[in-house]
């Protein structure tokens, strides 16, 4: 089975059935350290190595459906009352702590689950707090 092709069909039928945008900001800091340099009391950047600038922020844009969290988990206290669900996969996967924008809305980033029957994500259920 294309796990791929899945996943892109999945991603597109979101994005054809949604209003809901969704952004994640995101540094990439993958081979990036930072030193500190006593002769000039400050910071540098090294990527692989090599003293370069402070690794920027990369803000990834798509749609995302909302979904019901069941009142199993509310009455049990594993979500808060105002916690949204949303489904996604035009974005890469946030962590938890991280913060997304949805339809204007900035959520904090309770928990991440992923549809994953092999190698390839084909979801993320994102569960966000106000």
């Amino acid at each position: 089975m294309d796990y791929n092709a899945l996943a892109n069909r999945v991603n597109s039928l979101i994005n054809k059935y949604s209003e809901l945008p969704i952004s994640y900001t995101k540094v990439d800091t993958t081979g990036y350290e930072k030193h500190y340099d006593p002769s000039s009391d400050t910071y540098k950047w090294y990527l692989n190595g090599v003293e370069t600038t402070e690794p920027t922020a990369t803000t990834y844009t798509g749609k995302c459906l909302e979904t019901n969290i069941s009142e199993y988990y509310k009455v049990r206290g594993f979500v808060k009352e105002q916690d949204k669900v949303f489904l996604t996969i035009g974005i890469p996967k946030p962590n938890t702590g991280d913060t997304i924008t949805v339809d204007g809305q900035v959520y904090s980033v309770v928990r991440v689950s992923k549809v994953k029957p092999s190698t390839v994500d084909l979801l993320y259920r994102i569960t966000a707090r106000i």
